[in-house]
């Protein structure tokens, strides 16, 4: 029983890879035919999408990425270097990290304006 199971497992793990492969080729002949009769448009599609891509993860992951520094510095190993026993509590609104988001913001956008 346990030799059939293993015998069904392994022929859809095969029909699926052959439909896989299948659809991939297919996928492929459609850009070599779109990208051959338009040969620009791969250097303009790469180069748009990653400026797009940059810039949404300026305005969506950074603000998530200094707010994790901002608790790292004020929570962290520094203030148990500095053997600092007042914990004092700075809002991240008020912090340095807070300061800094919507400059780079605004310049990573900047930047990928003048880059399109």
């Amino acid at each position: 029983m346990s030799e059939d199971a293993h015998c069904s497992a392994i022929d859809a793990s095969t029909t699926a890879g052959n439909n896989v492969k299948y659809l991939n080729d297919a996928i492929k002949l459609h850009d070599q035919e779109l990208f051959g009769n338009h040969g620009d448009l791969e250097k303009v599609i790469v180069t748009l999408g990653g400026t797009l891509i940059g810039t949404a993860m300026a305005w969506f992951v950074m603000p998530v990425v200094l707010r994790k520094m901002h608790k790292y510095a004020s929570e962290g190993t520094l203030r148990t270097l500095w053997r600092d026993s007042s914990k004092k509590h700075v809002s991240y609104e008020t912090s340095l990290w807070s300061a800094l988001e919507d400059p780079a913001k605004y310049m990573i956008t900047f930047m990928a304006f003048s880059q399109m």
